[in-house]
């Protein structure tokens, strides 16, 4: 372990000595404010038990360590805890001083990464994003479109419609995403084109008391007809039965981590005499890691891709985009209002991303230094 003493003016000029010197994992000991300045005492290689045994060799050997009170227990667990939170307000110092470092080094990355965080991407995304732009780039209005159409690379749309080639298709995703209104959808939408008679709709969603009702109403208003089924069995039951129905669109319920709904939905896709796609259905107004891990459990499934619901009703799109990205899934439909009066548009990548563009710029809050050094995390700023 090495131990330092640092004479600086103020703490800003004390911790930059520190990450100067002894680096990021160094930890403030203690500090004191003198006459003509402060002092620092920093530590790297910091072993709380290195120091315990320090102080245990130091005594008499005549004299026997008497036996630790448990008040001694309380102070040390006290000072442990005051030392993690000097190491995180050390850390959360190192980041700010690291990110005015970056912005003088590179204005115009600086800036866009900071809009790129404000869109609400993931920041290694935003981080990836930012360290696509040249070095020498002096334009941030050319930095900034240049970005936003790499994002738009980034994301996959479904090449084709599925839902005009017809088959059997599955929504399947969390409680409350919508996917029963987009079953109504996708069904007016194969109406509109190919006739009522050519669409039938098989509700799976025992989840509750009228679970299934609102799909029946729809079917009643869209004049599709519309079957219950309890389980996959039942399902492919009436699949045998639709087989003059070109498309057939199966409702299924919200599912949870380990769930049985999404053993029933792995049986409804693995067998059967018609083929069953599943598409993941999202809501655009859920926190980042709730869509994360969506996709990381429906993963198990087949799935076609992604639909997405409520761009009305989220603040920022950019988790949405960030997962969109990651996951590799085409995205195949976008909506809006929970209604049947707006219908389902087909994802186009540079639309959404001007769409987020436009809910960034309606939100009134702007990131401060330090509030996008803490989001950062740990982030290398040279990325240069």
């Amino acid at each position: 372990m090495q131990i330092k003493r640092y004479m600086a003016a103020d703490m800003r000029q004390a911790l930059k000595q520190v990450r100067d010197e002894q680096g990021p994992d160094a930890v403030i000991l203690s500090s004191r404010q003198l006459p003509d300045g402060l002092e620092v005492v920093a530590a790297v290689d910091y072993d709380e038990h290195l120091i315990h045994d320090t102080l245990e060799r130091t005594r008499t050997p005549a004299t026997p360590a008497p036996a630790r009170p448990a008040g001694d227990e309380t102070s040390l667990a006290t000072m442990r805890d005051e030392i993690n939170a000097l190491r995180r307000m050390l850390e959360g110092q190192l980041s700010s001083l690291a990110w005015h470092d970056f912005s003088r080094q590179s204005p115009v990355r600086a800036n866009l990464l900071r809009n790129l965080i404000h869109l609400g991407l993931a920041p290694a995304l935003a981080q990836d994003l930012a360290a696509r732009i040249p070095v020498e780039e002096r334009d941030p209005a050319r930095a900034w479109r240049r970005a936003l159409g790499e994002l738009a690379q980034l994301l996959p749309v479904a090449e084709q419609d599925p839902v005009d080639a017809g088959g059997v298709i599955a929504l399947v995703g969390p409680t409350g995403v919508g996917k029963t209104t987009t079953i109504a959808r996708l069904a007016a939408r194969y109406a509109g084109h190919h006739g009522p008679q050519q669409v039938a709709m098989i509700s799976t969603d025992d989840s509750g008391p009228g679970a299934q009702e609102r799909l029946f109403s729809f079917g009643r208003l869209l004049n599709i007809p519309v079957y219950r089924a309890a389980n996959a069995t039942e399902v492919h039951e009436w699949l045998a039965r639709l087989g003059h129905a070109r498309l057939v669109l199966v409702d299924t319920a919200g599912t949870a981590r380990d769930d049985h709904c999404l053993q029933q939905v792995a049986a409804l896709v693995s067998s059967g005499v018609r083929p069953v796609t599943p598409w993941l259905v999202l809501a655009a107004n859920a926190q980042i890691q709730a869509l994360e891990e969506a996709v990381m459990l429906y993963r198990r499934l087949p799935l076609g891709g992604l639909m997405v619901t409520k761009l009305d009703e989220a603040a920022s799109l950019g988790g949405l985009l960030s997962v969109v990205a990651s996951s590799g899934l085409p995205l195949a439909y976008v909506s809006d209002a929970q209604d049947l009066s707006r219908p389902l548009r087909t994802a186009s990548a540079r639309k959404l991303v001007k769409r987020a563009v436009s809910v960034m710029r309606a939100s009134p809050r702007r990131m401060d230094v330090e509030s996008l050094a803490q989001h950062m995390g740990e982030v290398h700023y040279a990325i240069g």
